[in-house]
């Protein structure tokens, strides 16, 4: 900032942002004082430095930083269920330690605190790896593009090491895959009739989320003559902030893990089953029969506003079936059937090492489960008697001494 006299009158000068790798500058005069022209040039470039924004950099809060962080970063550079898993986190677990304080005020040592107690509060590594990104992506954005502080306090946090054990154990849920029997239990409990037979078949014999297994739509997403499912979305039950409600949205599946895999034959007759029973139902119904749209919002609806589907999970008047069948589902299998800890989830690692058990590539098998990485999918395979008895074969076979001359 420069002030100097033109004649009677005082003026300020300040550097802008340069224009085609040339210099700028705005300058004013006519100041009758040189306090006058310093008054006026500070607060002509406070208002170039902070221009679009409607708050005092030094002067805010984590959370209300927060805020603009999720509207001016997130909602640009991520999805929006990606936005709302953040800012899920970043409510319950970030605002409640560091919301109140202003963001310049924010040191390492807080943020390093915050990772430790959740730590050993039992949170999941990847529950605080996340979080960690949450911190380090927020403050570097904070010091650069927007300026509004000079270092990021959360660039040199760590996570805990692996050697650590926290106070709690940790919160990770233990996800074992289900016998043959089972599963052979929990099919005669939901036999083809029931709404819940074929999205736990879905996931067992495919390996398919939950949101995914209710959004598959029969006159698109199966070639019946190959064999083939094409998985191209996902359901889920999402919040309109414009008018307050939830509905059941249509999204690309997670980690947008659009993809194709193979059914078998059994699995492929089922399906061709309740497609041909839906259309004789529509018939029937006529125009008692619910018809299906997805509005511009991406939210099924009832109502004639869109684009008409033809969901594979509906009723016999055509209705929805939500994932809400496998809320209900999975009481009746842990209570009346007894097979704790079972989840949907739990059907996929049944899927994945059913395969790997039985020989299936692994390359195939992360493909048919929508990884990204091929360590996630080492997570869903877990040892088992086949495996075991597999390795003493081949331990055996080359080191038994009855070959040996």
């Amino acid at each position: 900032m420069q002030f100097f006299k033109r004649g009677s009158t005082w003026v300020y000068r300040f550097e802008l942002s340069p224009v085609g790798g040339k210099r700028q500058h705005e300058q004013k005069g006519g100041f009758k004082t040189k306090a006058e022209a310093e008054e006026a040039g500070t607060e002509a470039l406070q208002k170039y430095n902070n221009t679009g924004l409607t708050f005092t950099p030094s002067e805010i809060s984590v959370a209300d930083y927060y805020d603009l962080f999720l509207k001016d970063y997130c909602t640009v550079n991520c999805n929006k269920n990606t936005t709302l898993g953040y800012k899920k986190r970043i409510k319950n677990y970030i605002l409640p330690k560091i919301g109140k304080y202003r963001l310049r005020s924010v040191t390492p040592t807080l943020l390093q605190d915050l990772i430790n107690d959740m730590f050993n509060r039992g949170f999941s590594k990847n529950t605080l790896s996340t979080v960690k990104g949450l911190l380090s992506s927020a403050f570097a954005h904070a010091v650069h593009p927007l300026g509004l502080i000079q270092y990021s306090p959360a660039a040199v946090i760590k996570l805990p090491s692996k050697r650590a054990v926290p106070k709690t154990p940790t919160r990770k849920k233990e996800r074992l895959p289900a016998t043959k029997e089972q599963f052979d239990a929990i099919m005669k409990r939901f036999p083809e009739e029931h709404p819940a037979h074929l999205p736990l078949l879905l996931a067992h014999r495919m390996g398919l989320r939950e949101g995914e297994a209710f959004a598959l739509q029969y006159n698109r997403d199966f070639d019946f003559e190959r064999g083939i499912m094409y998985i191209n979305e996902q359901v889920q039950w999402m919040l309109d902030e414009d008018i307050g409600k939830y509905f059941w949205t249509i999204s690309l599946p997670k980690y947008d893990s659009v993809r194709q895999a193979y059914m078998d034959s059994e699995l492929t007759s089922l399906i061709k089953r309740i497609v041909e029973k839906h259309i004789q139902n529509k018939v029937e119904y006529g125009n008692l029969y619910t018809r299906l749209f997805v509005n511009d919002k991406k939210q099924i609806v009832a109502e004639n506003t869109g684009t008409e589907i033809f969901l594979l999970s509906v009723r016999e008047d055509g209705t929805f079936i939500s994932p809400r069948t496998i809320t209900h589902a999975l009481r009746v299998i842990h209570y009346e059937l007894g097979i704790k800890g079972l989840d949907y989830h739990s059907l996929r690692h049944t899927h994945a090492t059913t395969l790997d058990t039985n020989g299936a590539s692994m390359l195939d098998i992360s493909d048919r489960l929508g990884h990204c990485h091929m360590k996630t999918t080492k997570r869903y395979l877990h040892n088992n008697a086949v495996l075991q008895e597999r390795t003493r074969g081949i331990l055996e076979n080359l080191y038994t001494k009855k070959d040996r001359k």
